[in-house]
């Protein structure tokens, strides 16, 4: 982020409410036989779509230049676009580009992913070279009383890109949580997570993103606090 005075939208770590457990949408085919581009030839399609993309664009490569785990310029500036945050007093509620990519792959007509195969393969060669983590436990929260629609050994499906944080403290910040009203937490321990701190606009939050169309069972479901345990995949969106 060009300014760490921008905080990030809440919903990064929360649940979404678009996620509608018993919901199964079809596979998004396509994409993988896209060929490899630069991050500025990857947006191009979504110049349209996405509010000043190409300036954002422009500052994940400038903050991209010798990426750790072997990526390129160009991979690694995927994933921080990914994690930028867009300094907007706009009324869309699907402002910064992690945004309207979540909204649009939980959307049941699959060709409006059209513009984003480009983005999407780029953005998922990037973190397929990134270590997996797996056996330890994350966190992402709701602003809700949401346990109580999960019984025990619930299985649902999470579409998009689902942001967990290794630091409780994170997520009950102002910023996502925070500490009064109603809220659930979901510990979440998962497999093949991948940790893009070395790579985001914000290290300090200890990101841990978990492919799309993660199949989530439920455990140990009580008045503020659920378990969960990352499964699978419904269907492997990272290796189609």
């Amino acid at each position: 982020m060009t300014s760490k005075s921008i905080k990030r939208e809440p919903s990064t770590y929360l649940v979404s409410a678009g996620d509608k457990p018993n919901q199964i949408l079809k596979p998004i085919k396509g994409f993988a036989s896209e060929p490899l581009v630069s991050l500025e030839e990857a947006c191009q399609p979504l110049l349209g779509i996405i509010p000043r993309l190409k300036h954002y664009v422009n500052d994940a490569k400038k903050n991209s230049k010798n990426p750790a785990n072997n990526l390129t310029q160009d991979e690694s500036a995927a994933i921080r676009l990914y994690t930028m945050q867009w300094d907007s007093n706009l009324d869309d509620p699907h402002v910064s580009l992690y945004s309207h990519l979540n909204c649009i792959l939980r959307q049941p007509d699959r060709k409006v992913l059209k513009p984003w195969f480009c983005y999407l393969k780029l953005f998922l060669t990037a973190l397929a070279k990134l270590p997996p983590i797996s056996g330890q436990n994350f966190w992402r929260g709701i602003r809700n009383e949401y346990t109580a629609k999960y019984i025990e050994d619930d299985e649902t499906i999470w579409w998009g890109f689902s942001s967990c944080t290794k630091s409780l403290q994170v997520l009950k910040s102002d910023a996502f949580l925070g500490t009064t009203d109603k809220r659930s937490i979901f510990s979440i321990e998962i497999f093949d997570g991948r940790s893009v701190k070395d790579h985001s606009d914000f290290p300090e939050e200890e990101e841990v993103l978990l492919f799309p169309v993660v199949l989530i069972q439920f455990f140990l479901a009580t008045y503020h606090d659920c378990h969960l345990e990352r499964l699978g995949y419904h269907y492997n969106l990272a290796r189609l």
